[in-house]
């Protein structure tokens, strides 16, 4: 299953349906949008570009924990500025270590122009080896008495 996975491509795993805002938007209608299509970040656009990534993260640290009120503040005011982006035909194996190492639970996934074309969030991941391991414990359980019937004379 390692070498399956690591094969696999970053655009295999990622969401391409996802919330974009513009930086002048505030972090109200930004929640608005990730509570609609149930994400827990917005990518911040501005002329087909990304500009940044507002994230639940950035709302508690950001917004509430500054004490800033949602209904004033701009998302461009607490973004993450020029986030660090993945390609997708990147190995899924080194996104995660990316993710791992930066600590990041959501990455825009951009083109060669640095338009975005997708998110990929620590729960795709999870639920995509969720399925791995359940798809490899049924494969695997075809097999689970065989070694029991191993010819033996009687």
């Amino acid at each position: 299953m390692a070498v399956a996975l690591a094969a696999r491509k970053v655009g295999e795993f990622a969401q391409t349906e996802y919330p974009v805002v513009a930086p002048s938007v505030s972090v109200r209608d930004a929640i608005v949008a990730m509570r609609a299509m149930h994400s827990a970040c917005v990518l911040v656009v501005s002329e087909q570009r990304l500009m940044g990534i507002f994230t639940e993260r950035d709302f508690l640290n950001r917004v509430i924990g500054e004490g800033n009120l949602p209904g004033r503040t701009t998302v461009s005011d607490v973004m993450t500025v020029d986030p660090e982006v993945l390609q997708a035909n990147e190995f899924i194996g080194q996104a995660i270590h990316r993710m791992g190492r930066g600590g990041f639970r959501n990455m825009p996934i951009v083109d060669e122009s640095g338009r975005p074309v997708g998110v990929l969030s620590v729960r795709d991941v999870v639920e995509h080896l969720s399925d791995l391991f359940v798809t490899e414990e049924e494969a695997s359980s075809q097999f689970a008495g065989a070694w029991l019937d191993l010819g033996e004379d009687t």
